[in-house]
């Protein structure tokens, strides 16, 4: 009930609960009518989401990246039934509330240049 609340008015919730990712708030039939139209292939929602309900999607962790740009090409191509905005918040909310943030976070370099100077003669 609460997830149906959410989806009428355009709240968007991701959390990562254990190997799950849950998205709430996101109408999802024209999602999957999307991924079938532009991909032409209903695998991909088959081995995606795992638990499509009315107003909420559940998917395993690893597939967060694939999500990722999946829902990015659909904001680009904005399908007719997908609300785009509600599409965008969902690509910030997955970098933001997984495991995906460690992808987008600077990183310390590998190798410290200025230690090389030791080995000049």
């Amino acid at each position: 009930m609460e997830s149906y609340l959410r989806r009428l008015l355009g709240a968007v919730k991701v959390y990562e609960k254990d190997d799950l990712v849950h998205i709430e708030g996101i109408s999802t039939a024209p999602i999957i009518n999307a991924f079938y139209n532009i991909w032409k292939t209903s695998k991909l929602v088959i081995i995606f989401l795992l638990i499509p309900i009315i107003s909420s999607l559940s998917f395993n962790k690893f597939f967060v990246p694939d999500l990722v740009y999946s829902f990015s090409v659909m904001a680009e191509q904005k399908p007719r039934g997908v609300n785009v905005r509600v599409i965008q918040k969902t690509i910030e909310l997955l970098k933001q509330n997984t495991w995906f943030i460690a992808s987008t976070e600077p990183t310390l370099a590998i190798l410290d240049r200025d230690k090389l100077k030791k080995f000049y003669v």
